[in-house]
């Protein structure tokens, strides 16, 4: 482990916007795939957390669906 006493995330130009097309580009081609973390949304630790929640969401629904 290291720790860094001070970090900043830094991101060139359009890297959210990329980053928001990731989703819908494996959308379908990767059967049962769900993708967590917080370069999802916002670089941070929220970020991370809420992308973790949405993934957990859409498991709980797809396992759902195909047990009831």
């Amino acid at each position: 482990m290291y720790r860094w006493p001070e970090a900043l995330c830094m991101g060139v130009p359009g890297m959210l916007a990329a980053l928001a097309e990731v989703p819908g580009q494996l959308a379908g081609s990767i059967g049962n795939l769900f993708l967590a973390g917080d370069y999802m949304g916002i670089p941070s630790v929220n970020g991370a957390l809420s992308s973790g929640r949405r993934a957990a969401t859409a498991v709980a629904d797809l396992l759902a669906s195909t047990t009831g």
